[in-house]
């Protein structure tokens, strides 16, 4: 079962209103490794990028 938000996330890269997702931990994908990696295909071919940053990498970017 799809959570709300990766519906609605899906969605919204159908329609082209999303270009890049960004996300500390795989996990907030997808807690199922196979499936994570499912979605990020899903959504690279909708064009949008996916990236996965380090958390000491957030901390220093500025607000």
């Amino acid at each position: 079962m799809e959570k709300e938000g990766l519906k609605s996330l899906i969605e919204s890269a159908k329609y082209g209103s999303i270009e890049k997702v960004v996300t500390v931990d795989p996990s907030r994908i997808s807690r199922n490794f196979l499936q994570a990696q499912e979605i990020e295909m899903q959504l690279k071919a909708l064009g949008v990028d996916v990236r996965y940053v380090d958390k000491e990498e957030v901390k220093q970017q500025p607000h």
